[in-house]
């Protein structure tokens, strides 16, 4: 049996607070993890990868220490499209961010902020056969 984990990457903790709002209403993930840096979800990862756990993770382009460019590029190597996919999430309306992010093999969705609860839906039902 598969075990499903969401992830929040995002150095915005308003972010984080709008996020569990949403899941609180709307229990997409009962639980999910907060990271406010890509280090630390990198490491959490690393623990807690499995071939039976599937990790759908929201992910920041634009953070200290470690950018969401960085992480997609950390993690190339180390996990597979079948236990993780990414959602961007970013202030970023660069048609060439959103271009990048969508062509990565993680990346099956973009997020401008504001993060709104429709975001959620959105993802819930067009994903529904992954997650």
């Amino acid at each position: 049996m598969i075990k499903y984990e969401l992830i929040i990457i995002d150095d915005d903790v308003i972010t984080h607070f709008i996020l569990k709002k949403m899941i609180e209403r709307n229990p997409f993930f009962p639980r999910p993890f907060f990271f406010e840096n890509a280090v630390d979800a990198i490491h959490f990862l690393k623990r807690n990868h499995s071939s039976k756990t599937r990790f759908l993770i929201f992910l920041d382009i634009n953070m200290p220490t470690m950018s969401g460019w960085q992480f997609l590029s950390e993690i190339n190597d180390c996990f597979s499209i079948l236990n993780l996919s990414i959602v961007m999430i970013s202030s970023s309306k660069d048609d060439i961010d959103i271009s990048k992010a969508l062509q990565n093999k993680y990346v099956i969705h973009f997020i401008t902020k504001p993060l709104k609860h429709i975001d959620l839906l959105i993802i819930q039902y067009k994903y529904k056969d992954i997650f």
